[in-house]
């Protein structure tokens, strides 16, 4: 490869590293992408120093990260890569697990007139309505126990599979 075409090889991966962005993707895709991109520099003999690679990665998060990117860059002990990851992985179970429960967020339910008699201490109520600490057993989740998949130390299993992903994805320098 001559000089000229070894140079443009590196300046187009340097670019696309320079640009990437997490946009739609898991965070395990986004850092499968920029594992490709700095595997790519290395084989053309630029070998991006790990700071920079660092530096990318935060850039090319949504706003979803801002809290995270805001922490690293202002922590005043350093952040290698792999911390970096556990970091990005973390924060992305954080945004799972907030989305989670956001869907399953009981929806606002109008206040309901009641059949009652209207006097006395359980007025408005109705009969055989009278109120009890007994679980609703029509709301999810009511008498069931959680599962617990043996060897998951009771995390759910798409927090496991996240975690796999995150270990083999892990950029790792020679």
């Amino acid at each position: 490869m001559s000089t000229f075409s070894h140079h443009q090889a590196w300046s187009k991966q340097l670019l696309q590293l320079r640009t990437i962005k997490k946009g739609a993707l898991s965070i395990s895709e986004y850092l499968q992408n920029i594992k490709v991109v700095t595997d790519h520099l290395d084989a053309t003999g630029y070998m991006v120093p790990d700071e920079e690679i660092m530096l990318y990665m935060l850039g090319g998060l949504g706003p979803d990260y801002d809290a995270l990117v805001t922490s690293i860059t202002t922590h005043s002990e350093p952040t290698d890569l792999d911390e970096l990851h556990g970091f990005l992985f973390s924060h992305d179970l954080r945004i799972e697990h907030t989305h989670a429960h956001q869907l399953e967020a009981p929806l606002p339910v109008a206040n309901m007139a009641q059949r009652g008699r209207g006097h006395g201490p359980n007025r408005g109520r109705g009969r055989g309505n009278q109120p009890t600490n007994q679980p609703n057993p029509a709301s999810p989740g009511a008498g069931q126990a959680q599962s617990k998949q043996p060897g998951t130390h009771g995390l759910p299993l798409h927090t496991i599979g996240l975690l796999a992903r995150f270990v083999a994805t892990k950029i790792t320098r020679p």
